[in-house]
């Protein structure tokens, strides 16, 4: 799930992947990304910036095994 960006040019992403599993979001747009953790049930949740529009591939790595890629589109207002 991807929020539309806030008033600072943030989205919300957030979703639910393997328990403690490492997150990576990635603007395709602006070539910048972020990784964060899953917590112990899977649950996860990072600010990206991006704008409206924006490509974000989004992927998980868990026990040394990456996941596959999915892409999907930041929301417009």
């Amino acid at each position: 799930e991807v929020s539309t960006p806030d008033e600072s040019g943030y989205a919300l992403v957030r979703g639910e992947v393997n328990p403690e599993a490492y997150v990576f979001v990635f603007n395709e747009n602006l070539e910048l990304g972020v990784i964060t953790r899953a917590d112990e049930e899977g649950a996860f949740e990072v600010l990206i910036r991006a704008e409206p529009n924006a490509l974000l591939t989004i992927w998980q790595e868990s026990q040394g095994v990456t996941g596959e890629q999915k892409q999907t589109v930041v929301p417009e207002d």
